[in-house]
């Protein structure tokens, strides 16, 4: 009985979050004119980040490609990293560290025409620095810049979920 009970709630209470338009992170859904993009990426640095948006587009249901497909293109610019010291210790070396990253994108439809004109979103994370692990400091660093691509991925999927609701929403008389 106390089982049934259990159950019984649970099923309730799923229910309830799947009704309410409940998503998990980094679960969006998009448009149909948005279910096909090409997705065009410099090389270098860009890569890491275009594989990040990537993944996000597929999770969200998109057919991405390289180019060729008759689809609207979201091109990813170059990547831009800084590194800066936001606190010292009682010796004037760094003690924290503040890394961000910056990437400009644009979406055009599939004759050229812009959608989304170029726009720049950045990231940033600061870090305590230990001078004397710098190895680990490293690594450290390398996992930030992998968390900042995974937010600015998640960033540019946001934008676009943004302007397709814009896109469809019916014209104000």
């Amino acid at each position: 009985m106390r089982i049934a009970i259990r159950l019984l709630l649970a099923g309730m209470a799923g229910l309830l979050v799947s009704g309410c338009g409940f998503h998990l992170r980094g679960q969006m859904e998009l448009p149909s004119s948005l279910q096909a993009l090409n997705l065009s990426c410099p090389e270098g640095d860009a890569r890491v980040l275009c594989g990040k948006v990537r993944e996000s587009l597929q999770q969200a249901s998109v057919q991405v490609s390289e180019g060729g497909a008759d689809a609207p293109t979201l091109a990813i610019g170059g990547v831009e990293n800084s590194r800066r010291a936001v606190s010292l210790d009682s010796s004037a070396n760094a003690a924290e560290y503040e890394l961000s990253r910056k990437v400009t994108f644009s979406l055009t439809d599939a004759q050229g025409e812009p959608l989304i004109q170029p726009t720049s979103l950045q990231q940033f994370q600061s870090y305590q620095y230990d001078k004397l692990s710098v190895l680990g400091k490293e690594k450290e660093e390398n996992s930030i810049r992998d968390d900042l691509d995974k937010l600015l991925a998640t960033e540019i999927l946001n934008r676009l979920a943004v302007y397709s609701e814009r896109a469809s929403a019916p014209a104000a008389n």
